[in-house]
């Protein structure tokens, strides 16, 4: 925190390996940390490891991206070879979320085709706290919806 007071324009983003392998959940552990982070100055919290796509949250104003998916590892379950690319924008001195969707087909990620994409989307909106998509026809930006609720509450989980 000390950092961040002291160096206003610098942006601060964690990356961080956590979470459980095809879960696409963050634990209530991965949800206290994320707050502690930026609590503690953190711009955004971007994390991987459990090989899918786990929701997007906003805590404080900052957006958390759980967990990006895959990239290149090319598994056998279905929704382990879908995933996003995450386009970072500072504007009004915030960071601001672009993502694109992608399969991954012979280890390598390739574009979602459009008509997999809506649905993609709509996945993850299910799985996310309170957010909205604005497509630009290639990707989404990631806009927070304010609704009173708090990361860890029991309101913003939806499983």
């Amino acid at each position: 925190m000390v950092y961040k007071h002291d160096n206003p324009s610098v942006y601060i983003i964690c990356y961080l390996h956590w979470g459980t392998e095809y879960r696409r959940f963050p634990s209530q552990e991965q949800e206290q940390i994320a707050a502690k982070l930026i609590d503690a100055g953190a711009d955004m919290i971007i994390g991987h490891h459990p090989h899918v796509v786990e929701s997007i949250r906003y805590y404080r104003g900052r957006s958390i991206l759980f967990s990006l998916g895959n990239l290149v590892f090319d598994q056998r379950d279905a929704i382990t070879k879908k995933g996003i690319i995450a386009g970072l924008a500072v504007r009004d001195g915030k960071v601001q979320v672009e993502i694109t969707s992608y399969n991954i087909e012979g280890y390598r990620p390739v574009p979602m085709p459009l008509e997999d994409r809506e649905s993609f989307k709509e996945s993850i909106l299910k799985i996310s706290g309170d957010i909205s998509f604005v497509d630009d026809g290639y990707g989404w930006t990631v806009h927070e919806i304010e609704s009173g609720k708090t990361i860890g509450s029991d309101t913003t989980r939806t499983h």
